[in-house]
């Protein structure tokens, strides 16, 4: 599992109205781009079985590949925070930093970023559940309300 990303098999079926529309060369990367999107904003991580996922590619599309660096800088903000590490914290900055970067590959993620990546996928599809409990009809109006929900969990809490 470590070094591809994957789907969940359930996020396939769930988002094929939504996909079906978008005119893309790697539609199964759009849903993991959904998900994984869902779980880096609402900071929600999940397991998979093997079996209950989908292997996808070890390196961003042609499409993602100017985007790349955006999702694995979302990625490693997410994990930061999650963390807590402070970005003054010289040493546990450069360990998150070192522990899921790696140069060398595709992604530029080392098998630990690519496997946790894939958990705020996972995770990120569950949270898309509880946003959309209906399966998304259509794209034109399921991308509104994905964008108002990220927004939305991205604003800090509101105090009277």
């Amino acid at each position: 599992m470590a070094g591809r990303f994957h789907i969940r098999t359930d996020a396939r079926s769930y988002l094929k109205n939504v996909i079906d529309r978008v005119d893309s060369q790697s539609p199964l990367f759009e849903v993991f781009y959904l998900c994984a999107l869902a779980g880096l904003a609402s900071g929600r991580t999940a397991d998979a079985v093997s079996a209950n996922t989908s292997e996808l590619v070890e390196n961003f599309p042609s499409e993602y590949a100017n985007r790349g660096r955006l999702i694995v800088g979302l990625f490693l903000t997410r994990e930061i925070k999650r963390r807590g590490i402070q970005l003054h914290e010289k040493e546990p900055l450069h360990r998150a930093i070192r522990e899921f970067v790696d140069p060398r590959t595709p992604s530029q993620l080392s098998d630990a970023g690519v496997l946790q990546l894939n958990r705020y996928g996972y995770g990120g599809f569950d949270q898309l559940l509880e946003w959309f409990p209906d399966k998304p009809s259509d794209l034109e109006s399921f991308l509104p309300l994905f964008h108002a929900k990220i927004q939305a969990t991205l604003q800090p809490a509101q105090t009277p």
